[in-house]
């Protein structure tokens, strides 16, 4: 079962079922019934019994369909000098790499697809006051928000456009 597993297994199940498609959520190394569900899901995209519960042949057919698609789209882990975020960026959806207004941006050639980085600092600056700001971003529509200790995530559309945002303390 997944509670015999380390944190990090769990974690990477969940990370390589949001790259095939099956799971929407936090990685957090949580096995609950969202996880076991996308599991489920999994098994029955690849015509497998939907047990919940992955099998050593299943774990590698996941993570190679996850690996796959991350070929695909060139995803590498990148280091932001100017904020100290390392991240994993899809690196041949956005080639162009560049300064934004307050860390790093990577974009797309015509531009459809933006990744910034920021950082915020100073003695009233908050988690919360900066999960305030990102909320009322003028016509940023907000369709999902989840605040958790340490981090916040919004994610829906500005204008015609889709975005989500994910800030760390």
């Amino acid at each position: 079962t997944y509670t015999a597993m380390t944190l990090a297994e769990r974690a990477a199940i969940q990370s390589d079922l949001v790259w095939t498609g099956d799971y929407s959520g936090i990685i957090d190394g949580d096995f609950g019934n969202r996880s076991i569900a996308a599991v489920r899901a999994f098994q029955k995209r690849s015509k497998r019994p939907e047990t919940g519960i992955l099998n050593p042949h299943e774990r590698a057919q996941l993570a190679a369909q996850a690996r796959a698609r991350q070929e695909r789209v060139g995803w590498r882990r990148v280091n932001d000098s100017t904020t100290g975020v390392s991240m994993g960026i899809p690196t041949k959806l956005v080639p162009q790499a560049g300064r934004g207004k307050d860390g790093a941006r990577w974009s797309s050639k015509d531009g459809d697809i933006q990744i910034e980085t920021f950082r915020y600092s100073g003695p009233s600056v908050t988690l919360d006051s900066v999960a305030a700001q990102l909320r009322t971003v003028s016509g940023r529509k907000v369709e999902y928000n989840v605040q958790r200790p340490g981090f916040v995530v919004l994610t829906g559309l500005q204008g015609k456009k889709k975005f989500y945002i994910r800030a760390h303390e």
